[in-house]
């Protein structure tokens, strides 16, 4: 029988002395895990969905027959799996959906041939109920401070030097893997809801202190929605306003979007999208200028012509105003300011 621990208790007694092995298939980590974790999957993508077929169609016990053939022959594969994980850490714990028959599985047959294995108790459900049950308070704990500024300002930029000044930040962002704009996605991988929240969650239960800086966002970021309480601690916070002269926010829009590949055909798509905000003619005359390759242009005229009027029309109060022009300088500034 496998030792089972809540993800409370692994947080208290084993964080950091473990590996944490997702055994789901590759499509459910892709999808969402806890953070740090490693995949060792008992089933491949296209094997789950033939035992959940089996199972619907035929019933429990020809599911998990055709299972048992399946691990059968991923054993010396998942064996091979851990004894290289091994190198790195001795102890793993395992979890899968719910805590059961797969984490049972592979931790049973670890733990027979050797290997210090434990269970988390529920799998990856009960740490997903855990994340949203602490969230709340972990951020009614902190206080924020949200850097605010017209798109191109580097704010993101700003809390990522930050970060290197080892400041606490969310880089919300990231966690998100979208920037927020209509053209937040371009080159980025969107992240779900849950394993955005999980990226939230880590950063504020390792954070440092209490005071954490972030950037402004809507409470939408793509197709995430950071929680309620999150973006009301924002709102009510200390807001700091970064501004930046046109042809800086042009570097940093240029640094951001043409780091890697430029995807003109995604670009046109989300530029289209504003339609009913600037009109067809405009459309037409901002089509051609990514068609042209002409970067630096299209995002001096939507800046401008776009997004600033509507930043614009926001109405609220900054304790400061920072002028950015290198984002290491203007993070010290803030920090000293802080002081």
């Amino acid at each position: 029988m496998l030792l089972s621990f809540t993800y409370e208790e692994y947080e208290k007694k084993l964080a950091g002395r473990c590996i944490m092995v997702d055994v789901r298939s590759p499509a459910e980590f892709a999808e969402s895990s806890i953070p740090g974790a490693i995949n060792i999957a008992l089933f491949s993508n296209e094997e789950r969905a033939h035992v959940g077929t089996v199972y619907k169609q035929e019933g429990k016990h020809a599911a998990v027959a055709l299972g048992v053939d399946y691990v059968s022959k991923s054993l010396p594969r998942i064996y091979a799996s851990f004894r290289q994980a091994e190198a790195k850490q001795k102890k793993f714990m395992v979890f899968c959906a719910r805590g059961g028959m797969r984490s049972e599985a592979v931790g049973s047959f670890l733990a027979s041939i050797g290997f210090s294995v434990l269970k988390l108790d529920s799998g990856y459900k009960g740490y997903r109920q855990h994340v949203l049950a602490k969230l709340p308070a972990l951020i009614d704990s902190i206080d924020i401070v949200t850097l605010y500024g017209k798109t191109g300002t580097g704010k993101t930029h700003i809390i990522h030097a930050l970060q290197e000044a080892d400041c606490d930040t969310l880089d919300l962002e990231a966690y998100a893997g979208h920037r927020g704009s209509v053209f937040g996605g371009l080159g980025l991988q969107q992240r779900s809801q849950k394993q955005f929240e999980s990226l939230l969650y880590e950063a504020l239960v390792n954070a440092k202190s209490k005071l954490i800086f972030t950037e402004g966002e809507s409470r939408r970021i793509g197709s995430i929605y950071m929680p309620k309480e999150l973006s009301d601690k924002m709102a009510s916070g200390r807001k700091l306003l970064i501004e930046a002269d046109i042809e800086t926010r042009k570097q940093i829009i240029m640094q951001d979007y043409t780091a890697t590949n430029f995807d003109k055909t995604a670009a046109i798509t989300a530029l289209k999208s504003l339609v009913r905000y600037i009109g067809h003619a405009r459309i037409a005359e901002y089509q051609k200028l990514i068609e042209d390759g002409q970067i630096a242009e299209i995002a001096e005229v939507l800046m401008l012509q776009y997004y600033d009027i509507v930043y614009n029309t926001l109405h609220m109060e900054y304790e400061k105003v920072f002028t950015n022009v290198d984002p290491v300088e203007t993070a010290a500034a803030i920090m000293e300011y802080m002081k």
